[in-house]
């Protein structure tokens, strides 16, 4: 009952204040439906070429459609890494939001197009998959994934 009492006095005060300053006393509310922006999303389209054999140059293009309701990172927007076979995740690149053509941090929707990649400091000295990884970074620090596969053979 205090608490009540406490929260009843300390809300009408504040109204006062308000109107005794020259402000309006408003109540704003959220219209139904209305709430936080959702999490970014991405999609890794394709990896070209996606078929390597040991010793090669790891370089590479990816294709891959994102979108952020939030608007995207001016910095770092996009990472790639490579996490090779019995290996640790190996970070590849960082992309900026104004290095994609056609990208900006206030849109909602980025692609890139047979964007290219170089990932030399990823050695080819084992066969099997290596996971490419894009993730996505929205303006308010949530990030999103994607994931695709090149194989290297002998």
């Amino acid at each position: 009952m205090k608490r009540q009492l406490w929260t009843i006095l300390g809300s009408l005060a504040m109204g006062l204040a308000t109107v005794a300053c020259g402000g309006e006393s408003e109540t704003t509310t959220i219209p139904p439906g209305v709430g936080p922006l959702p999490p970014p999303g991405i999609s890794l389209n394709t990896i070209n070429p996606s078929n390597f054999v040991l010793g090669q140059p790891l370089l590479f293009d990816i294709s891959v459609v994102s979108n952020a309701q939030a608007g995207y990172a001016s910095t770092d927007a996009f990472l790639v890494t490579v996490t090779p076979p019995l290996g640790s995740r190996i970070g590849v690149e960082t992309i900026d939001i104004f290095q994609v053509p056609g990208c900006g941090v206030t849109l909602s929707f980025c692609n890139l197009n047979n964007y290219p990649i170089d990932a030399r400091e990823v050695l080819l000295t084992v066969s099997g998959d290596y996971l490419v990884t894009v993730s996505v970074l929205d303006a308010e620090g949530r990030v999103a994934q994607a994931e695709g596969v090149i194989r290297v053979d002998l």
